[in-house]
């Protein structure tokens, strides 16, 4: 009897935890929680800023990608026109060239509804180092470039660096075409937005982005242009400096820089 009581006793005492081992347990299954929630965190976070990354990074391919094709085809920068007296044509740094421009130099509204609205500037659009005008020329069915009197026949494509309204300190960039005689091109108005994010390189005297240089034919980029002089211009430099615009939290905005150098494949107007 006295062997079965103890036996008793004995598995009563081993029969379960003590508060202060149950309070031990959980402290230790606590921190292993903790640090294993915190590599989690950590793992989500460099997730995020390396998907914003490469996200940011495609953004900004396809964006140069799309000015670069526009480039290339390009017949000049600027809007070509030819004032009583000019032999050969010149390209002027604004569009349209008025009134010499024989689509639109009088005012004529473009196709797709008019001039861009706001927050484009109004027209007349001058290159700067948020603006690029580039025209490429409409081939008729031999191959030829086609005229418009003695002006080349060419569609418009206006590219601008507007503040982002929906993300206040950061630019966007938009592009608009205006169609030449008879163009076959998609019309581009309202403009289309093809980059957000934009934070640079940024010009402290103007605080806006120096998204946009210009080449000459030495190879020598120029902010500052001569808009009377587009002619001697035969290539653009594209600068952004991004910051991932979806991203709602800050720490995951991480800032990306891409730069390209294009160059006009069919300038012939360059005198330098």
């Amino acid at each position: 009897m006295r062997t079965f009581l103890a036996l008793h006793n004995a598995r009563q005492r081993t029969s379960g935890l003590s508060l202060v081992e149950m309070l031990v347990s959980v402290m230790i299954i606590g921190i292993i929680s903790a640090g294993t929630a915190e590599l989690l965190f950590m793992n989500s976070q460099g997730s995020w800023k390396l998907f914003n990354k490469v996200d940011s990074l495609n953004a900004a391919r396809l964006a140069i990608d799309r000015i670069a094709g526009d480039v290339r085809m390009g017949r000049n920068i600027g809007d070509i026109t030819r004032e009583p007296g000019d032999n050969p044509e010149i390209s002027v740094g604004y569009f349209p060239a008025t009134p010499s421009n024989p689509l639109y130099g009088a005012g004529q509204a473009p196709a797709g509804g008019g001039w861009p609205g706001s927050p484009w500037p109004s027209h007349p659009y001058t290159i700067s180092n948020t603006c690029l005008i580039i025209q490429v020329p409409i081939f008729d069915a031999n191959g030829f470039p086609q005229k418009i009197g003695t002006l080349d026949n060419t569609d418009t494509y206006v590219y601008q660096v507007l503040p982002d309204s929906t993300d206040p300190g950061t630019f966007m960039l938009q592009v608009a075409s205006f169609p030449g005689n008879n163009s076959t091109r998609p019309v581009l108005n309202p403009p289309r937005t093809l980059l957000r994010g934009i934070i640079g390189p940024m010009d402290n005297a103007t605080e806006t982005p120096k998204t946009f240089q210009f080449l000459t034919s030495a190879g020598i980029p120029q902010d500052t242009v001569l808009v009377d002089q587009m002619s001697n211009y035969t290539g653009v430099i594209v600068n952004f400096e991004l910051r991932r615009h979806e991203s709602v939290q800050a720490r995951n905005r991480s800032t990306i820089g891409i730069k390209s150098e294009i160059f006009l494949r069919n300038n012939t107007l360059t005198t330098i």
